[in-house]
């Protein structure tokens, strides 16, 4: 857990709403696994079905924003955008995961999901277009498990999952990806991605 720049502190009713986003953006990232393989290709780099192709993208943008909420300091946080160490009532910015793993595709993340650019067609063309969405889906399960193990205000732990609930949902990625789904953040083999 790395500690970053001052934040001001925030009401407790502000959070509670706030919370209900942070676990539809979990929910949603979760149900996009469902329509996915351990390893799913980004849209136009491979022949896929327009269903594949929502999911992937669906679960790519759930993925970025429970990154930058877990990580901020990978992200430029803004005073609007909430993070994990709000929750704790901390006046300093906190990264809870696994940060070097959270960095390893921020870029070609941001440059194939987050706006139109031209560098979309260089990662395809390297064949730098795979997405190891089991081990993603990991990292995200990995940090909130790290935050959740923090004390976490009484008032506020029913906003979140349990951590037997990240339990459950790591032990479901695990069935539905076949053993290929990292236990704890450690993956059980390496993926067809190209570097």
């Amino acid at each position: 857990m790395s500690k970053g720049k001052r934040r001001r502190v925030r009401e407790t009713e502000v959070l509670r709403k706030t919370a209900v986003h942070v676990r539809y953006e979990l929910d949603m990232l979760r149900y996009a696994t469902t329509l996915l393989t351990p390893v799913t290709a980004s849209p136009l780099s491979w022949p896929s079905s327009p269903q594949v192709s929502m999911a992937m993208e669906c679960f790519l943008l759930h993925y970025r924003n429970l990154r930058a909420f877990l990580c901020p300091s990978i992200h430029v946080a803004r005073e609007n955008d909430a993070i994990a160490s709000d929750f704790l009532g901390s006046e300093t910015e906190l990264d809870f995961g696994d940060t070097a793993s959270f960095k390893a595709d921020k870029e070609r993340l941001d440059q194939m999901l987050a706006h139109v650019s031209y560098n979309r067609d260089v990662y395809i063309e390297r064949g730098d277009f795979n997405w190891r969405v089991a081990d993603l889906t990991a990292a995200i399960l990995d940090g909130f498990d790290q935050f959740l193990a923090t004390p976490i205000p009484p008032t506020m732990q029913g906003w979140f999952p349990s951590r037997q609930e990240i339990e459950r949902y790591r032990a479901e990625g695990s069935q539905r990806f076949a053993g290929l789904f990292p236990i704890h953040g450690l993956p059980t083999g390496p993926g067809p991605r190209k570097d």
